[in-house]
Formats: structure tokens, C-alpha cells, sequence
């Protein structure tokens, strides 16, 4: 993905960078190969008139234009919702997880918990049943830990992606089911 940041301001342009160079190529112009502009309204002298979808950001309060300084994760929740629907793959290959385009690496028995998840299609999978077949014997504080990790991971955005039930167990969020890539 290639995503234009048009702004003077240094500071933001280092930020922007950290916060999406791993989802994205960030540069400080904009062409047809663009997926999306990021324009600072306060510090952007130039007029963008390419067909392209563009997030206005600014210091001053309005309606049209993400706040700055914005929050952590805030633009990639916006940028990730607008590239793709919602869905989360695993990469065997890589031993990943992509959300969203995302490619979000993972430990072996993060990967193991997660596909264990997404092979039960968003129906609740038993703690007994994650226990058993990742560690082999019933063990509830790996559970808790390894599912605290994977929402570090992949709830950045701040929307739930595992689901939990006390006394049921865990599963994906029915709108992330995407399949193995």
C-alpha cells in the first residue's frame, strides 16, 4: 500500500512514518499509484485534485479532518478499514496472521491458538479443547496468557476480534472469518 503524507510539518511526517511503515510506503507526494492521501490542512499549501481517497488532518476542530496530534493506531484503523473488509488469514508460509492486509507476525503457540480459533468458524471453542490440543494437558493460565497476547497483537484498533464467554470458551468475531491464505 502507498500512502501520500502532505505536510510540512517534520514531526508528523516521522510519526506518520513510525506508525504505518510496516502497513504501508509512506511519501510526501502523491501519483496514480497512491492508495491514499493523508493531507495536513494546517500545513499544506498544496491542492489535491487526484481521484483518490483523502483523510484531512488538523489542529483546529473540524468536522471534515482527523484531530492532531492523533492517537495511536487511529490512522491505521481508518486506513485498514477503507483498504479491505474486515478479515483475518493465516500465512502458513510466514507463520503469520494478516488482518486487514496486515501481516502481523506470531509466536508458534500464537499461531497454533489462532488457527485453532479460526478453524471453528466463529463458534466458541472450549478452554479444555484449546488446552488440550495446543499444551496437551488442561492448563487455564497459558490460555489467559497466549489469549491476552493474540488481542495485544490484533486488537489494535480497539475493536474486539476474539470473543470469550465465561464457562465457554473463545472464538473470532464472525466478520473477520476470511480463510487461509
Amino acid at each position: 500500500m502507498k500512502i501520500a503524507l502532505l505536510t510540512n510539518d517534520k514531526y508528523l511526517f516521522r510519526k506518520t512514518e513510525f506508525e504505518l511503515g510496516e502497513i504501508a510506503e509512506i511519501t510526501d507526494t502523491a501519483d496514480e499509484d497512491t492508495d491514499v492521501i493523508l493531507c495536513d490542512l494546517d500545513s499544506s499549501p498544496r491542492n489535491v485534485k487526484l481521484p483518490i481517497r483523502t483523510i484531512n488532518l488538523s489542529r483546529t476542530k473540524r468536522a471534515d479532518a482527523v484531530e492532531l496530534p492523533y492517537r495511536s493506531g487511529e490512522l491505521r484503523a481508518m486506513i485498514s478499514d477503507d483498504a479491505t473488509s474486515h478479515t483475518l488469514k493465516l500465512s502458513r508460509s510466514k507463520r503469520a496472521a494478516v488482518l486487514n492486509g496486515t501481516v502481523i507476525q506470531l509466536t508458534g503457540h500464537e499461531y497454533a491458538l489462532l488457527e485453532l480459533l479460526i478453524a471453528g468458524g466463529g463458534e466458541l471453542v472450549s478452554r479444555e479443547k484449546i488446552s488440550n490440543t495446543i499444551w496437551g494437558e488442561v492448563n487455564d493460565r497459558l490460555i489467559n496468557l497466549y489469549v491476552h497476547y493474540l488481542r495485544e497483537k490484533l486488537e489494535f484498533s480497539g475493536e474486539k476480534i476474539i470473543i470469550s464467554s465465561r464457562g465457554q470458551g473463545y472464538g473470532i468475531n464472525k466478520k473477520y472469518l476470511g480463510g487461509n491464505s
